[in-house]
């Protein structure tokens, strides 16, 4: 369905839905690759479709490449770590974290461009000759490319070339080392953060000591603080 928005696909919102039939589906490139349907696995180990109206998928990122506010409401998260991949994500998204006058330029220009875009296209797309943007063309344009921390990879004019091909297992293991050395700059930050939450959860597991030493019959906080679970224990 044209208007339907992407449907997110994990162990909570589709836990019967099988893998591979998803990965092909996220791999369906509108014009491209054809849709597919998705199937589901049942008690008894048989595949069936997960819709019997026989509804047939497409790639969600066109429309929404990160959908972070769906996972910090099923996962209770607030800090993202994003790689970034797709080549048209070089072009739109945001220099976010890198250093220098130039980069952050980019960064200004590319954010005041996509909100003048989305500006217009919401006074616009309500007419009907401008609806069909609205679906593909627009989101794909105006949507948030990046996370906390957004891991790009170097993309060359080659790589685009052959993307709609099998590639060899040098070239495999040549992109593995390029995305590898693009992950390690940003270490020192997911090192950081990674003590900022240990830290948080240390300052909770103190107050929660001193509530069960401290004779508090308030159940409702007791209750509050032995169910809270530290947000990396929860992906």
């Amino acid at each position: 369905h044209g208007n339907d928005w992407p449907r997110l696909l994990n162990y909570l919102t589709a836990p019967h839905v099988v893998v591979w039939s998803a990965a092909v589906a996220s791999c369906a490139i509108p014009g491209v690759f054809a849709p597919i349907e998705l199937l589901v696995k049942t008690r008894t180990g048989e595949l069936q479709p997960f819709y019997h109206n026989a509804v047939r998928w497409t790639d969600g990122s066109m429309e929404n490449d990160l959908p972070m506010q769906r996972l910090a409401e099923l996962f209770n998260i607030n800090h993202f770590i994003v790689s970034q991949v797709n080549p048209h994500a070089h072009i739109l998204a945001s220099a976010g974290g890198e250093e220098g006058f130039a980069s952050r330029l980019l960064s200004f220009l590319k954010q005041q461009l996509k909100g003048y875009i989305g500006d217009v296209a919401e006074l616009v797309l309500g007419t009907q000759s401008f609806r069909p943007l609205g679906v593909g063309l627009i989101p794909l344009i105006t949507q948030k490319y990046e996370g906390d921390i957004t891991i790009l990879a170097d993309l060359y004019l080659t790589d685009v070339l052959s993307l709609l091909r099998n590639f060899t297992r040098e070239e495999f293991d040549n992109m593995v080392l390029r995305g590898e050395r693009n992950t390690w700059k940003h270490i020192p930050r997911v090192r950081l953060h990674c003590m900022i939450e240990f830290m948080l959860d240390d300052c909770v597991n103190a107050l929660k000591q001193q509530i069960s030493t401290g004779g508090d019959n308030n159940s409702k906080t007791k209750i509050f603080m032995e169910s809270r679970l530290p947000s990396y224990l929860q992906l």
